[in-house]
């Protein structure tokens, strides 16, 4: 049987994915009317395999408006190397190796700055709105001897979208360092939200009664991690579980802009 603690360390390492999704998230704008857009890339977001698009517009005196875009590729569980040594059972070892999510989010923002009439530099304000959508994927793998006595095994394959809807806001320096180019400093921020969607998988035959329980003993053991409900449903043939409540989210970190017309 697969150890009962394994499918919540999946689970805590990505929730772990969602919380610091945004890290090194960061935004840059300009006064200039001959200049009053800004791209941008947050270049500490690529050794997580995140790639990330920010556009940002002056609209008045120290007040823009911007948009962003972040993708990650189907990737391993971050920190999993962590985990796997402790893991003894070999079934648990070969789900959370085999484990993967990806994500994409967008997220709007107006931009308050504090100091001069120069709306890309000095301290700011930015309230925002985010969406993301997670798309993790795993099996739960058991062995089980059969009516023949023979050892057979049983995937349950594991998938499904988690979407997150939060408002939060960043707190930050920003400042030009090179003619058109900028550095902005998101010091730190947080969102709240509500995760909806669900993960689901049917089993590769009918679970017996004791893999059922064995199941849902550690789908119960979900409701140890902080914040997130989960409502879990198994039977012979499905494994479904679904967030039910709250979320919430960082951001920090740096990135580099472009000013142009």
């Amino acid at each position: 049987m697969i150890k009962q603690k394994f499918v919540k360390t999946t689970a805590v390492l990505i929730f772990i994915f969602m919380v610091f999704d945004s890290y090194g998230q960061l935004y840059c704008y300009g006064e200039n009317v001959y200049a009053p857009q800004l791209i941008k890339t947050n270049f500490l977001t690529l050794p997580f395999k995140t790639f990330q698009l920010q556009y940002e517009r002056s609209v008045k005196p120290k007040t823009s408006i911007g948009l962003s875009f972040s993708f990650t590729p189907n990737r391993s569980l971050p920190f999993q190397d962590l985990y796997i040594d402790r893991i003894e059972d070999e079934n648990g070892r070969k789900t959370l190796e085999e484990a993967k999510v990806n994500r994409f989010s967008i997220q709007p923002e107006v931009r308050f700055y504090f100091g001069n009439n120069n709306t890309f530099t000095k301290f700011y304000f930015a309230p925002y709105l985010k969406y993301s959508r997670y798309m993790p994927s795993f099996q739960l793998n058991y062995d089980y001897i059969d009516n023949t006595n023979n050892l057979s095994d049983i995937v349950v394959p594991i998938k499904g979208p988690i979407n997150t809807i939060s408002a939060g806001y960043g707190i930050g320096l920003q400042y030009n360092i090179f003619k058109a180019f900028y550095l902005d400093w998101q010091i730190v921020g947080n969102h709240y939200g509500y995760a909806f969607g669900k993960v689901s998988g049917t089993a590769s035959q009918p679970l017996s009664q004791n893999i059922q329980d064995d199941i849902s003993r550690t789908l119960q053991q979900l409701d140890d991690i902080p914040v997130y409900k989960f409502d879990y449903h198994v039977d012979e043939r499905i494994v479904e579980v679904r967030p039910n409540g709250p979320i919430f989210g960082l951001t920090m970190g740096l990135s580099i802009g472009y000013r142009f017309r």
